[in-house]
């Protein structure tokens, strides 16, 4: 009877470890499914922690999977709708691949729990070092897991706008650091709590510094921002979206349609003297050839106003053709201005990895594109001397590509997108505010030109300034600021995230005794 009593402790107690790493995960992705609930992400690892700590390497990794698992679960849903819809991928094999998906993205929880399980106990229960050590191994596994969606835990508080302003400092990793930092501050509480031990308040005091000096950093820097804003010099920007459907979307019966959708929709931005005017991703149904001077684009507009529109281009040279996904700068009567190769493809979607050595994998799927990636410039300039960022899909969200753009000379960062792929979900919210990050970390704005949503533009403040709503038909205007200022994210990029990785090492580690330690701890573990 005591044999059974204590097996069933022990299903219980794995039961309840396992359930609260599904709550750990379920709080983590809770702000990437509304905005609303952006306070989850200031205790959402806690539970984690709670079950971690002291466990087994094997065991730590397992918990942790389950919250990585649980968090992609709910967070992309909706890929399974879009590799029915895009990839024609039956529903079951599509869900199958969901599965392997969400697992495999899972992954990057794990070497959080299992080095805070294998190495944390050495900072000391309830110390200040045993915290910093746990921010600092959150942040450096979101910097170091490699990943298609950048998901980083900063991302959840772009609605608190004075919060995320160390951005341009830090990039998303500084604010992703004080919110592990503050995860810790509570696991620590409860687990004082919980031993009937005297609380300790340096994690405490820590916590309650660094987050009153980022706010007030965040206060002065949005005045600072908001002031540059008001005095500099503006272009007038027309962001076109003509809310063309899935089914529509490349069906040739339909681009003259299209093609006819969007002219009307440049004069009307031409009508209120617009600027710039931009079309969305591939928007252009015409194939062009990469060395074409001239397309069938012609409005009536002054010789000062400029187009930017999405087509597809190829290249067919000494008998191998090359597709790109392109951004190209017209003048009013068509004349290619300058031309953007898209340099990051999306993997399953534009082309298949290792395709072109197995090239069996190319026809996994009908709807898989098979594109070369882009080696062009990173920058065009628009007659007059704005130089802008191109960034096509989801290059908004990778913040590399619009860094060295803007290191480059870019004063506007341009995205054209069209995420009609993803229907009426949570995915298209999901890109936007993965991508406004961008605008905060290099002082610069971004506009977003997208077929059915969300059109928008942010302001180098981060400040969502005008957006049109979803699957309508409409023309977006604003007056851009261009602001010539260049942000320590900027120049050094990910250097805060490089510190956290070296901390992540050495500090659990008494008396300076550090790598010699830890180099020690990974060679005993060796058979």
């Amino acid at each position: 009877m005591g044999v059974e009593t204590t097996r069933w402790s022990r299903v219980t107690l794995r039961g309840h470890e396992i359930g609260l790493s599904v709550v750990s995960g379920a709080l983590l992705i809770a702000p990437f499914l509304w905005d609303g609930l952006f306070f989850t992400a200031w205790f959402a690892l806690v539970p984690l922690l709670l079950v971690i700590e002291g466990k087994s390497r094997m065991r730590a990794a397992g918990l942790s999977l389950v919250a990585g698992f649980v968090a992609h679960l709910l967070g992309i849903y909706w890929l399974v709708n879009t590799m029915v819809r895009f990839g024609e991928l039956p529903f079951v094999s599509s869900v199958g691949l969901y599965l392997v998906i969400c697992l495999g993205f899972g992954f990057m929880f794990v070497p959080f729990g299992v080095m805070f399980a294998w190495v944390g106990r050495r900072c000391g229960s309830g110390t200040l070092r045993q915290a910093v050590f746990i921010a600092s191994l959150f942040t450096a596994s979101e910097y170091l897991f490699p990943h298609v969606f950048p998901w980083r835990l900063g991302y959840s508080q772009i609605a608190l706008l004075p919060v995320v302003q160390i951005a341009d400092l830090t990039g998303a990793y500084g604010v992703s650091f004080l919110l592990a930092l503050a995860n810790a501050t509570v696991y620590q509480l409860i687990r004082m709590r919980q031993r009937a031990e005297a609380l300790r308040w340096p994690t405490a005091a820590l916590t309650v510094t660094l987050l009153s000096v980022s706010v007030v950093y965040g206060f002065w820097r949005l005045a600072g921002v908001r002031a540059e804003v008001e005095a500099a010099p503006v272009v007038r920007v027309a962001l076109l979206q003509p809310n063309v459907g899935f089914t529509e979307k490349y069906d040739e019966r339909f681009a003259n349609q299209q093609h006819e959708r969007l002219l009307s929709l440049t004069r009307s931005a031409v009508d209120q003297r617009a600027d710039f005017i931009i079309w969305p991703e591939s928007s252009y149904r015409n194939l062009i050839r990469v060395e074409q001077e001239r397309i069938s684009v012609i409005v009536a507009a002054p010789p000062t106003t400029y187009l930017y529109i999405g087509a597809n281009t190829y290249s067919d040279q000494q008998g191998r053709t090359e597709d790109f996904n392109s951004a190209l700068l017209l003048s009013p009567n068509g004349e290619i201005l300058g031309r953007y190769d898209k340099h990051v493809l999306f993997p399953f979607g534009e082309y298949v990895p290792f395709g072109e050595v197995f090239p069996f994998l190319k026809g996994i799927a009908a709807g898989i594109g098979d594109l070369t990636h882009g080696y062009g410039p990173i920058v065009q300039e628009i007659p007059g001397g704005l130089m802008v960022g191109p960034l096509i899909c989801y290059e908004d969200v990778l913040p590399s590509l619009s860094r060295n753009a803007v290191r480059a000379g870019a004063r506007m960062l341009v995205n054209i997108t069209n995420d009609v792929w993803f229907g009426d979900t949570i995915a298209p919210h999901q890109h936007y505010t993965l991508s406004r990050f961008r605008a905060i970390e290099n002082r610069v704005p971004l506009v977003r030109a997208t077929n059915t949503g969300l059109t928008s533009v942010t302001f180098p403040t981060g400040e969502l300034v005008s957006a049109a709503d979803t699957f309508v038909e409409t023309v977006l205007i604003q007056d851009i600021p261009v602001l010539d200022s260049r942000t320590l994210y900027t120049t050094y990029g990910d250097i805060f995230a490089m510190l956290c990785v070296i901390l992540a090492v050495v500090a659990p580690v008494k008396d300076g005794r550090g790598a010699k330690l830890f180099v020690r701890r990974i060679r005993s573990s060796k058979p």
